[in-house]
């Protein structure tokens, strides 16, 4: 896939796929409100997205990415650093910084909608976003302009997806580690994985933790879970280190493209910051 195919396939996602999810809600908002079926068209939009980039991209993404089969050791490996130093970070960050950079776990519980919620949470979003940022998108990158450029582009871009100053920064720190351990020659499959137990905790562990178990700490705190986070990463970067490639060309188009998109998200994210 060159970089432009894979600009329009990340918009496709971002933006294309809400858009016709919203379509089909608007209906159902409208005329049922209260029913369950409000909560099912992004699964439909997102099932069919997936099912279509399968049938397109299986084969590179079977073939480069390592999607065939994957061990539970490279699970291990990857998930125990990347989901300590996201955590870490996480708990973090409100005891060095305003209250607005805290953002509670979503409540998608006590919903009748429940079991759409956790197939979008829990199944979708991680398989669709880890074959686009860690699989074609980053592929597709690191051959128009290296692998730092690469694996910065794309985890900042998964990044904005996630409002709000707080997980942006978690999501920032995820994508780096998947999007490195992917590019060091490690399987995409295990990333996905991670990332799937990432938001299975997210939505069916947090919010059920006493009350401050994960909110704000004091400052020392905070400094120290920093370093913990930072010692991983640092470990987690020497172990897997980026290989050196010859960039090709890309077109203008590609870098206008994937601006644009970026000056979406950080609209996106002031949005929310500022009506926080």
């Amino acid at each position: 896939m060159n970089p432009l195919a894979a600009n329009r396939l990340l918009a496709a996602y971002v933006l294309g796929a809400p858009l016709v999810g919203g379509l089909l809600a608007g209906p159902l908002i409208v005329f049922a409100p209260g029913s369950d079926l409000v909560s099912w068209p992004k699964v439909v939009v997102l099932g069919g997205l997936a099912a279509w980039i399968w049938s397109r991209y299986r084969a590179p993404l079977e073939r480069r990415l390592g999607w065939e089969g994957v061990s539970a050791g490279d699970v291990v490996r990857l998930g125990v650093p990347t989901l300590a130093a996201t955590l870490a970070l996480g708990v973090a960050m409100p005891g060095l910084a305003s209250p607005l950079l805290w953002a509670e776990p979503p409540d998608r519980f006590g919903s009748s909608a429940l079991v759409a919620d956790l197939l979008y949470l829990v199944l979708l979003a991680p398989l669709l976003e880890e074959w686009l940022f860690r699989g074609l998108l980053l592929q597709s990158y690191a051959r128009a302009r290296g692998g730092v450029f690469a694996l910065w582009a794309t985890s900042v871009l998964f990044a904005l997806l996630h409002p709000g100053p707080s997980w942006f920064a978690s999501s920032l720190l995820m994508g780096w580690m998947l999007g490195r351990w992917v590019l060091s020659g490690g399987s995409l499959k295990a990333a996905f994985w991670v990332h799937l137990t990432n938001n299975a905790l997210a939505v069916g562990v947090y919010p059920f933790l006493p009350e401050g178990t994960l909110g704000p700490v004091g400052p020392a705190a905070a400094l120290a879970l920093l370093a913990v986070a930072a010692a991983v990463v640092v470990r987690f970067s020497r172990r897997h280190r980026l290989p050196m490639e010859r960039p090709e060309r890309p077109a203008p188009v590609f870098s206008l493209s994937l601006g644009l998109v970026l000056l979406l998200g950080v609209l996106a994210q002031g949005t929310v910051l500022f009506f926080h």
